[in-house]
């Protein structure tokens, strides 16, 4: 795992949960490539637009999804008391 893995997580777990994670935009665009930025961009507005029905990202892994997510926290020790 390299030091732009760190920005991506951070992304990720703050559309889970944002008390756990805030992404720092700014690495995020200096460590991932354009192709990556830009998908980072779809993922962005389709959580803005099904924000409303209550689509998570939990719910893209189906009924392990709070597991998943769970386990990257740990993986990556993003908790409130492990926050870096």
């Amino acid at each position: 795992m390299g030091g732009s893995t760190y920005p991506i997580v951070d992304f990720l777990v703050s559309l889970y949960n944002a008390e756990y994670a805030r992404p720092d935009a700014y690495l995020l665009c200096r460590r991932i490539s354009d192709e990556h930025f830009d998908d980072v961009i779809t993922v962005m507005l389709w959580f803005r637009e099904a924000r409303p029905s209550g689509f998570d990202l939990h719910h893209i892994f189906g009924s392990a999804g709070t597991a998943v997510m769970m386990e990257l926290m740990e993986r990556f020790s993003i908790w409130p008391a492990n926050s870096r």
